[in-house]
């Protein structure tokens, strides 16, 4: 065990040579089934294009993304397997893992463990020097003596966060009175006499009930994961790359809790019940200040924005992360009118669920309407159709995603207006 830590701090440790960014030309590495690696293209419009050239001489290209909110980090997502590449200390590093599972960039645990890494460099020299060690470094990741995670890679490349951690004691604040409930779908508490304590992850530290932590080498330059003590125990949360200000703490593959850190030293902590409910606490670090009902509301909105904005963000992630880039599919049924009808009544509802995108297409992915009865009495209650629509996002990304539209039968037969009966999965497409 101590020579696979020892071998870890080629990829964990930091040192005084920082990485100079992702140049274009011949790289070496150090898998050898592949004698070279071309870069073509970096890094406009968060695009990272290479050619793998293999021992045969065939060639493979890849185009990967840019992982948001970090610098030097991109993703290649593949059939039941991913890769990230990052620049660092002088080189490039490429990172492989083949779960099944949904890469969570929200989880800093050992979910989603890499096994296999390899080094590029346009030294061959270097090259050369580091095989041997990156050899062993891949036993002992291949069997597992060492787990390395997704999280952990990310959180060496996330940007530097605007807010400094107010580690130990914070406090809730309080209005004129104890107990302060506004209206909606959001209720914001603030009681004084609640707390929570939060401290650094330190791997030479036991915490009870966070049995997970103790893969994870925290990174104190980054504060990757905290741990955060309240009246209901104690909890790990980890960094969004997307937001450094931002931490959230999991339940499965649902967010449970976040803190957000506020420059105002107004640290909202929300604890999310069902799909559209936050209950929040403002904490800081003074023990007797308190808030106007006025500071109350307008975190309340804030709050909200900040949820909406984080559960968008994840539901990107995650089902980019799943499927490579595809194809639009091919139209089972053709009708003009109901289609144009389809995409109008999906723009309406994505500008009420603040939805970014903006749909342009909408192409009926169904043969004929399905007619729903009721499963007791027979009666006719409805029919739905099946469309894929292709949606276009403020930061030029492309995306189509299948959703069901449901119209009633009223009177004898079928009439009104469509709505939005289900969400189906969501795919990164080219935008030509």
């Amino acid at each position: 065990m101590k020579k696979a830590l020892t071998l870890l701090t080629l990829v964990t440790a930091y040192t005084l040579c920082q990485a100079q960014g992702i140049q274009k030309g011949i790289y070496y590495v150090t898998n050898k089934k592949n004698t070279k690696v071309e870069i073509t293209q970096c890094c406009s419009n968060g695009k990272l294009n290479i050619i793998f050239l293999k021992e045969n001489g065939s060639k493979t290209e890849r185009e990967l993304d840019a992982i948001q909110g970090t610098e030097d980090l991109y993703l290649y997502p593949g059939d039941g397997f991913y890769y990230i590449i990052m620049a660092r200390n002088g080189h490039l590093e490429r990172y492989s893992f083949d779960e099944a599972r949904r890469p969570e960039f929200l989880e800093a645990n050992d979910t989603n463990i890499t096994n296999f890494m390899e080094i590029w460099s346009q030294d061959q020299a270097y090259i050369q020097e580091k095989s041997s060690q990156v050899q062993e470094l891949n036993e002992v990741l291949e069997n597992r003596d060492v787990r390395l995670s997704l999280g952990d890679l990310v959180a060496l490349k996330v940007k530097p966060s605007e807010v400094t951690i107010p580690f130990g004691k914070l406090y809730g604040k309080k209005t004129g009175k104890d107990k302060e409930t506004l209206t909606g779908s959001l209720s914001l508490k603030a009681l004084m006499r609640k707390s929570m304590t939060i401290s650094a992850f330190d791997p030479k530290t036991s915490f009870p009930g966070v049995e997970s932590v103790k893969y994870h080498p925290y990174n104190p330059d980054n504060k990757s994961m905290i741990v955060v003590k309240t009246e209901r125990g104690l909890y790990t949360f980890f960094r969004s790359n997307f937001d450094p200000n931002l931490y959230i703490a999991l339940d499965g593959h649902s967010v449970d809790d976040f803190i957000k850190f506020m420059p105002d030293g107004n640290h909202l902590h929300g604890k999310v019940s069902g799909i559209h409910n936050v209950a929040v606490t403002v904490y800081s670090s003074s023990k007797n200040n308190s808030l106007s009902k006025e500071k109350l509301s307008s975190l309340s909105k804030k709050t909200t924005t900040y949820f909406n904005d984080m559960r968008e963000k994840i539901r990107i992630y995650v089902n980019n992360l799943m499927s490579r880039p595809v194809e639009l599919p091919d139209p089972k049924m053709q009708n003009a009118t109901l289609e144009k009808n389809i995409l109008s009544t999906m723009n309406m509802h994505a500008k009420d669920q603040n939805w970014s995108e903006t749909f342009n297409k909408a192409i009926i992915v169904s043969r004929d309407w399905i007619t729903v009865r009721n499963k007791y009495s027979g009666v006719i209650e409805g029919r739905y159709i099946s469309a894929a629509l292709v949606g276009k996002w403020p930061d030029g990304r492309c995306t189509y995603q299948t959703f069901d539209l449901w119209q009633e039968y009223i009177g004898g037969k079928f009439q009104g207006n469509l709505r939005r009966y289900a969400n189906g999965s969501q795919y990164k497409i080219n935008c030509n």
